[in-house]
């Protein structure tokens, strides 16, 4: 994956879904707020279509939807 570790913004978003796996909301939660500062508008607008794909297929994951709204708290209310 060096790949993915070379974009910040994604690989922040794919280890906090990693941490939301295993439980560990709070540490989600606190990575997704750093990539909420980095990202810019249109990463934030992508990502969070990717986050709502993966929350309609995984909908026992939780924190998900508080991730969604660290990310792009306007996206989140749709």
């Amino acid at each position: 994956m060096p790949g993915l570790q070379a974009r910040p913004v994604s690989w922040g978003l794919t280890v906090a879904v990693i941490l939301l796996a295993q439980n560990e909301t709070d540490d989600a939660h606190d990575l997704a707020r750093q990539v909420a500062q980095q990202a810019r508008s249109l990463q934030r607008r992508v990502h969070i279509i990717r986050l709502r794909a993966l929350r309609d297929h995984h909908l026992d994951l939780p924190g998900l939807d508080h991730v969604i709204a660290i990310i792009d708290p306007e996206a989140a209310a749709s």
